[in-house]
This record gives C-alpha cells, sequence and structure tokens, in this order.
C-alpha cells in the first residue's frame, strides 16, 4: 500500500510539471504572435556595427534558412554597404590565411575580377584626384 501512494505522489508532481510547460509554451506562442515594429534609421543616417555582429546576423538569418531571399531582395533592390579599407584588407587577409581563396566567392574577395592592372590604378587615383568619394569600391564591377 505505501507504494501505490508513493507512484501517485509522483504522477501528481509530473502532471503539475507538464501544466506549467504548457502554459509556458502558450504564453510564448502568444507573445511570438504580436506583431512587431522594428525602430527604423532614417534615410539620410548611417550607423557603424561591429562586422562581427553583421556575421552573427547572416549567420542566424542562414540558420532560420532565409539567407536566399535576402540575397535575391537586396540584388533586387541593389544595396549596398560601404566597408573601411581595414575591413576589407582584414577579411582578405582572412580569406587568404584560412586558404578559402580557390573557392568561386574567395577568389572574388581576394582579387575582385582579376589582377589590377596599371590601367585601372591609374583610373582609381584620377578619380580620388578628382574630388570624387575614394569609398566608391569597384568591387564586382567590370570595366
Amino acid at each position: 500500500m505505501a507504494k501505490a501512494s508513493k507512484t501517485k505522489k509522483a504522477r501528481s508532481t509530473k502532471a503539475k510539471s507538464t501544466k506549467a510547460k504548457a502554459t509556458k509554451v502558450k504564453a510564448a506562442r502568444k507573445e511570438a504572435n504580436k506583431p512587431v515594429t522594428p525602430v527604423y534609421l532614417n534615410p539620410p543616417a548611417t550607423i557603424r556595427i561591429g562586422l562581427h555582429d553583421v556575421i552573427r546576423a547572416l549567420k542566424m538569418i542562414e540558420t532560420q534558412g532565409h539567407l536566399n531571399k535576402l540575397v535575391s531582395g537586396s540584388k533586387r533592390q541593389r544595396l549596398q554597404v560601404t566597408l573601411p579599407a581595414e575591413t576589407v584588407n582584414f577579411v582578405k587577409d582572412f580569406v587568404v590565411k584560412h586558404r578559402m581563396h580557390t573557392h568561386r566567392v574567395g577568389r572574388h574577395i581576394v582579387g575582385g575580377l582579376g589582377t589590377a592592372s596599371a590601367r585601372d590604378t591609374d583610373r582609381l587615383l584620377a578619380r580620388i584626384d578628382a574630388g570624387s568619394d575614394p569609398n566608391q569600391c569597384e568591387f564586382g564591377k567590370q570595366g
């Protein structure tokens, strides 16, 4: 008879914990279904964000299975980012150091669309001397 009371007690505790978990799950679902409004940045403004934060955001988007949608949407809207030379050079060195320069994307990162010729370098220097924005990158454009 003592065994029966112990079994009853264990079952009632288990039922309580299952009920508590179910309540938490329902609350989480309810919270997830609430409309969310992002805090937007006004168009002329810019933001400085760490490269590591950008990488984590992209990793999250890929993990959730939406990377292809992000890529096609950003191509369709012709979105761009501006990166300082230090960041670009760090990524180029990282790709070479970890032997990813033979990959299709790695070749593009390390060398652009091929090796820069003297003509390309002269043209870039002429643009900088002419007062145009030196941060305008010709990455991915042929010319």
